[in-house]
């Protein structure tokens, strides 16, 4: 194996990834090298190869500008203050991490109160998910259902027909 042929490699890679949908510029290529690197580092422990060929440019997690980066205890506080009577928005995208066109969407018969837990199919990628609710979650759906006072699906059907 020689660098060349990494190289060659690298390059087939990006292109191939650069090609599907939701490739985001190819920033999983790194890891790809990352992982590739590994297997000739334990190689060369193995002595199965003299050297390793493949040259890392970056390494995966190197940047902390980029993934994920919680708010601060501060940055929560003015958050949830900005968000006045939005409150309970504020709790299902800060304790679901679902998106915002899934938040919108939630209906009631999608909260499982006996389990708390949320059970959606996504909009964007049309996966289901079942997400755990947060106790401060919870107080504020129980807190809404009460406001709303919401019809079970069931019930609401039979009264159309």
């Amino acid at each position: 194996m020689t660098r060349a042929a990494v190289e060659d490699f690298k390059a087939w890679r990006l292109a191939r990834v650069l090609k599907k949908k939701h490739a985001r510029g190819g920033r999983g290529v790194v890891l790809d090298v990352a992982i590739l690197h590994r297997v000739f580092v334990y190689a060369i422990d193995c002595e199965l190869v003299l050297k390793n060929p493949v040259r890392l440019e970056a390494r995966p997690g190197d940047q902390p500008e980029r993934g994920a980066q919680p708010f601060t205890a501060a940055q929560l506080g003015k958050l949830r203050h900005a968000a006045c009577n939005d409150t309970l928005a504020f709790l299902l995208l800060r304790w679901t991490g679902m998106r915002g066109s899934d938040v919108v969407g939630l209906r009631w018969e999608e909260i499982d109160w006996e389990t708390r837990e949320i059970n959606r199919l996504t909009l964007k990628r049309r996966k289901r998910v079942i997400l755990p609710v947060h106790q401060e979650l919870l107080f504020a759906l129980e807190v809404e259902r009460e406001r709303r006072k919401p019809e079970p699906e069931a019930e609401t059907a039979r009264r159309k027909t």
